[in-house]
């Protein structure tokens, strides 16, 4: 007989175990929400300069070419070293020095190809280098790029101004519909970059006779996020 009871009792737990579980679950409250794309971007005014400058030496005999091609570019640093850039903003982009095949695919000549990139924190000095480069033996200067000394100072800023415009969303919308925004589920940060500015047709030919005229353009800052709110 105690058995019996006994089992009679457990049922009975489980039994109201699995009914108060039932009406915890039916009882809990729905979530609403709201899930907006905030965006936020701006132009700022560069303040610093890459300048990519290259020095090519043809000839017919190895040592000539590349002895040739390491003095021009030895007086272009130089130059620049005087006008008050330091060493530590003078960077080799890449170095070639490969043999010349004529028709009959006979070495007839070489060539060594130096290319260097300057960096520097007053973007008027561009002008001035190319003119210096070009003056001292450069070749080329294939590209001006243009962008901001500290990226992440203007990405935090367009951060805050996005989820700032994600939460103003959230607001007129809650507003509308009678309700408030009471939380954030989640967020989600997008794209958050600096778009460069980069001049187009910026290969200058050593035949520069004057100073280079460089215009500058405001650089793009960027910033998106996705905010999931809660409303009441």
């Amino acid at each position: 007989m105690s058995k019996f009871y006994s089992f009679i009792l457990v049922a009975v737990c489980l039994l109201s175990f699995t009914f108060s579980s039932g009406v915890a679950h039916a009882a809990a409250p729905e979530t609403r929400t709201i899930t907006v794309d905030g965006r936020a971007s701006f132009h700022v005014v560069p303040d610093k300069a890459i300048i990519n400058i290259g020095v090519e030496s043809t000839g017919k005999n190895a040592v000539n070419v590349s002895t040739e091609n390491a003095v021009k570019t030895k007086a272009i640093i130089n130059a620049f070293l005087a006008q008050g850039i330091k060493a530590e903003q003078i960077k080799t982009a890449s170095y070639n020095f490969y043999p010349l095949y004529n028709d009959k695919n006979i070495v007839n000549g070489y060539r060594a190809e130096n290319n260097i990139t300057v960096s520097v924190n007053d973007v008027n000095m561009v002008g001035k280098i190319i003119d210096t480069a070009i003056a001292k033996g450069a070749s080329d200067i294939s590209g001006i790029h243009y962008t901001l000394h500290n990226e992440n100072k203007y990405k935090d800023r367009a951060l805050r101004e996005a989820v700032r415009e994600a939460e103003q969303q959230a607001k007129v919308i809650a507003t509308t519909l009678n309700k408030k925004v009471v939380n954030v589920v989640s967020v989600q940060a997008g794209n958050v970059y600096v778009e460069n500015y980069r001049p187009e047709n910026t290969l200058f030919r050593a035949t520069a006779a004057t100073t280079t005229p460089v215009k500058v353009r405001d650089v793009k800052v960027s910033a998106q996020v996705n905010v999931v709110f809660e409303m009441n």
